[in-house]
């Protein structure tokens, strides 16, 4: 059995602590929360459990260390626990001050721990079975990719109040899912705009979009919001990837290829999509984290270390600093 301490008890955290609960492979030797009254909510539900107000209180040795507070307090918390020997968890993005992002990997290497981050749409069959097919070179060259999101997302939380909510909380899982299943990295961004509809309840832009450039000069179209009223799209969104052979979609959670055939007909190849192997993907994460502790380093745990999540972090700084070079950015309703 593994031990874990978890940071941060809002609303994501709770989730986080009720799953790790049911888990036969860990135990929490600890809850850290800066707020009085969580802290007081979680000694009423969790009486056994051990709670601090800030990791500096926790003086147990434990394996791993679970980080699920606002961003700008992701590093911080982690380099605190790195220094005590503890292996880290934490949920994305990884930072939002870029600055930090050399320095911690720095400090990771050198006390020589495990540093996963919470990409955990990874483990949706339908982006696999994505990635498989791209991989088996049926689809041939690529040229284009779009990607559309679209939810009606109340949060009632610090998102609600930060001027890039949808880029800073969302996009960034999209940017790793194009890196996942194209198996190509950024090239350069090309377009940038966020904007906020007058009827948001969002304080800062809740809708953005952006034109990428990937490697082989894939060209991706990308557009997310977090105030559609429209048809709800899933959270991987809906994909085309345009093809030299034929396009691939993902639609409504369906996967199907569509080549025109020498007579112009359309052929529609609906893919076998394969059920979850996790009832939900934290619980796909948390044994990812299993797997680096135990030194079980396979390709699934390789794409959630933070080598190569830094990767997806600098699509979203770049995506953030074009908008900020713009001149129309962090626009926040009063």
């Amino acid at each position: 059995m593994k031990s874990i301490i978890v940071v941060g008890a809002g609303k994501l955290g709770k989730r986080w602590i009720d799953y790790i609960l049911k888990e036969n492979d860990w135990e929490i030797k600890g809850i850290v929360e800066i707020s009085d009254e969580i802290r007081n909510e979680m000694k009423q539900k969790y009486p056994k459990i051990p709670l601090y107000k800030n990791i500096e209180e926790v003086e147990e040795k434990v394996d791993g260390c679970l980080i699920v507070t606002p961003p700008e307090n992701h590093i911080e918390i982690a380099k605190k626990a790195i220094l005590k020997g503890i292996n880290i968890l934490c949920e994305k993005p990884l930072t939002l001050n870029y600055d930090e992002i050399e320095e911690i990997l720095r400090i990771v290497e050198k006390n020589n721990v495990i540093f996963l981050v919470n990409q955990n749409q990874r483990s949706i069959s339908q982006l696999k079975v994505m990635r498989e097919f791209i991989k088996s070179g049926k689809i041939g060259k690529i040229s284009y990719v779009s990607l559309y999101f679209s939810r009606f997302m109340r949060t009632y939380d610090w998102r609600e109040e930060i001027s890039q909510p949808v880029l800073y909380d969302m996009s960034i899982h999209h940017f790793d899912d194009l890196r996942y299943v194209l198996q190509k990295e950024l090239k350069k961004v090309k377009f940038c705009h966020s904007f906020n509809p007058s009827y948001s309840f969002y304080k800062g832009d809740a809708s953005f979009s952006a034109v990428l450039e990937f490697e082989e000069d894939i060209i991706i179209n990308y557009y997310a919001t977090w105030i559609g009223n429209g048809k709800q799209t899933d959270w991987t969104g809906d994909w085309i990837i345009e093809g030299q052979n034929g396009s691939l979609h993902l639609i409504d959670g369906k996967v199907f290829y569509v080549k025109r055939e020498e007579n112009w007909n359309l052929n529609v190849e609906y893919l076998f999509v394969p059920k979850e192997e996790f009832a939900d993907s934290l619980l796909w994460t948390l044994d990812k984290f299993k797997k680096a502790i135990e030194g079980k380093f396979d390709e699934e745990v390789l794409g959630i270390t933070i080598k190569e999540n830094v990767k997806s972090l600098k699509i979203l700084q770049e995506c953030d600093e074009f908008l900020k070079k713009g001149g129309n950015y962090g626009k926040i309703k009063n």
